[in-house]
């Protein structure tokens, strides 16, 4: 490990092999002081390799590959936008940074291969995000993201990094934020991004992940575990792709009911072992496309341990929006400019 960095070697992989990698890791603070951290959030991501594109690359591409970061420093939060890529931009681009839920302002950018540049916004405990426009025809549609919360004055606002996308649609990585709660329900179904406002505000044509979680809150073993998930007709069930699980499961789709079964998985109860007894499936969907603003997404899922009655998780709501954001258009400030 190097500056919180984990390399795993995995080797020679032949085609459509799978694996896991687990480790387990503890809050930055005393378990008495918990209640100082909940609402705060902690986020991995990672890489695999080799990345790079088997298909076929689009003439029209300018070869340039945006990659964005948010960095905190004493007095202000500042995002850079760097052109990894071998190509210069051949148009302007446009990106748009995010306070909490409001459009604070929007730019656009122009970079040679190898060029950066930087905004800058007063650090002061919002919750920042820059979304920046890759070239329509980069081999990955994934417009890339930054983030940052905590960074300034208190009180923090908290609660805003799993609303919007956090910019993984890149096949090669994957990013996990999960904020720290106290007590939950250990039987959910959530979809990623959260979405905004009650009604779970989502822009058309994203994609949703969704994470089903269980626990075996009995008194024996559960031998055998199986996860049932009806997809909702707004879900193109042809673009579906599964993700990380905690256990290996077979998996069967009958119509539009995905059935993930954990076989002879002998999942302790909680009072023998709480962290074991735990599990959780996950997959990525894409909506059917442009749908009309105000459909509902909903959907739930049912956990059966062994022979018991199922348990219903809950239901998972996604609202397709018009107009997400609330828009308070202030001036960029770039460089060490934040007059």
């Amino acid at each position: 490990a190097l500056n919180n960095l984990y390399t795993f070697e995995l080797g020679d992989l032949p085609v459509g092999a799978t694996g896991s990698v687990q480790f387990f890791m503890e809050l930055p603070c005393d378990t008495s002081n918990v209640d100082e951290f909940t609402g705060f959030t902690y986020c991995l991501d990672a890489r695999i390799y080799p990345d790079s594109i088997c298909n076929p690359i689009s003439p029209d591409w300018d070869g340039s590959d945006i990659q964005v970061e948010a960095v905190c420093e004493e007095d202000s939060l500042r995002f850079f936008i760097r052109n990894i890529g071998f190509g210069d931009m051949l148009i302007p681009r446009n990106y748009i940074v995010i306070e909490d839920e409001i459009m604070y302002f929007q730019g656009d950018y122009q970079l040679d291969a190898g060029e950066e540049t930087d905004v800058a916004v007063f650090a002061t405990g919002a919750t920042y995000r820059l979304e920046a426009e890759q070239d329509p025809a980069h081999p990955i549609s994934s417009n890339p993201v930054a983030a940052l919360e905590r960074c300034g004055m208190e009180p923090f606002s908290l609660g805003f990094l799993n609303m919007f996308s956090l910019g993984d649609n890149n096949p090669f990585v994957d990013v996990d934020c999960m904020p720290v709660t106290n007590a939950y329900d250990p039987n959910d179904k959530r979809g990623f991004p959260l979405g905004y406002g009650e009604e779970n505000y989502i822009w058309q044509n994203r994609d949703i992940e969704y994470v089903i979680r269980f626990q075996n809150l009995g008194s024996a073993e559960a031998v055998n575990v199986v996860v049932r998930d009806d997809i909702p007709e707004e879900l193109d069930l042809g673009t579906i792709r599964f993700g990380s699980s905690s256990h290996p499961y077979d998996l069967q789709i009958h119509g539009r009911t995905l059935k993930f079964t954990f076989r002879d998985i002998n999942l302790p109860p909680e009072e023998w072992d709480e962290e074991g007894s735990n599990g959780f499936v996950s997959f990525k969907i894409s909506q059917n496309p442009y749908l009309e603003p105000g459909t509902q997404i909903l959907n739930e899922a049912r956990i059966y341990f062994d022979f018991n009655a199922p348990i219903i998780t809950n239901m998972s709501l996604h609202t397709i929006a018009e107009n997400l954001f609330t828009v308070n258009i202030a001036e960029p400030a770039k460089g060490n400019d934040l007059s």
